[in-house]
């Protein structure tokens, strides 16, 4: 079974990269990112990471997820 890549706890599902808990607040990031990309009228996925970055209400389990998200995509 694979290794969720931020903090290696297993994965349920062998295409999964990350473990349960940051599966949740990936699949949450990307639920709002069309939420904020209509509320700011055009945000790049970078630009939209970088925004929660800065806000201390985002939970540590997003920020993870969002620094790993970085890596691949800059």
């Amino acid at each position: 079974m694979n290794t969720c890549s931020i903090c290696s706890l297993k994965v349920s599902n062998h295409e999964d990269i990350y473990c349960s808990n940051h599966l949740k607040a990936f699949n949450n990031l990307k639920k709002h990112y069309e939420i904020w990309n209509k509320a700011f009228g055009g945000l790049t996925w970078v630009e939209y990471l970088n925004k929660l970055l800065k806000l201390n209400e985002t939970g540590s389990w997003v920020r993870e997820v969002i620094c790993t998200e970085m890596r691949t995509v800059g």
